[in-house]
């Protein structure tokens, strides 16, 4: 994941190892030349969040606290109710008293104790009104959940996510739940 953010940004990681002595890393990132803009509204229009009682309510399932801040962020300065989880079981504590209340779950594919392909399992088994949108630093394509769990995620958002990746995806997968009568 951080190669990934520093290829991205036009950097590059350097490393040297010797026996013994231990591994260095060296990270090199381009210089920063232009003036900062000040952004008023996220690039491609202003999300917004449609529900005639009450809002949107995601539960966010990661063990990275960096992560659950930035999607968290993201998702309530846009409108949603953001519930945290910082492991799986936690979120399917929460699930199990509080699922009438949840309108999507996001999840991270590699956890300590579930993966995301058994919280997608055990979600579609107790709560299949509640669609679901996983999380990853690995590219990874839907279909691949079918052998292992016998369904699929409604998306997939490749971490490091940007904003607007992940808006598009969780609003896409609320509008399909919407359309089949899944969410909440």
């Amino acid at each position: 994941m951080s190669y990934r953010i520093i290829e991205q940004h036009g950097g590059r990681i350097e490393c040297d190892s010797a026996p013994d002595v231990g591994i260095e890393f060296v990270i090199l990132l381009p210089r920063f030349t232009e003036e900062a803009v000040e952004i008023t509204e996220p690039p491609g229009g202003p999300h917004t969040v449609v529900s005639e009682d009450r809002p949107r309510s995601i539960l966010f399932i990661d063990d990275e606290a960096f992560v659950r801040a930035v999607g968290e962020g993201i998702l309530k300065h846009h409108g949603y109710t953001v519930i945290c989880a910082t492991t799986d079981q936690e979120g399917m504590d929460y699930l199990g008293a509080h699922a009438d209340e949840i309108d999507l779950i996001i999840t991270n594919l590699t956890m300590p104790v579930m993966s995301g392909k058994e919280v997608l399992r055990e979600a579609r088994k107790r709560y299949p009104q509640i669609p679901v949108l996983v999380s990853s630093g690995y590219t990874v394509d839907p279909e691949t959940f079918i052998a292992e769990t016998g369904t699929r995620p409604e998306a997939v958002v490749t971490k490091p996510f940007s904003m607007e990746e992940m808006l598009r995806s969780v609003e896409a997968c609320l509008a399909r739940a919407d359309a089949a009568g899944m969410a909440a």
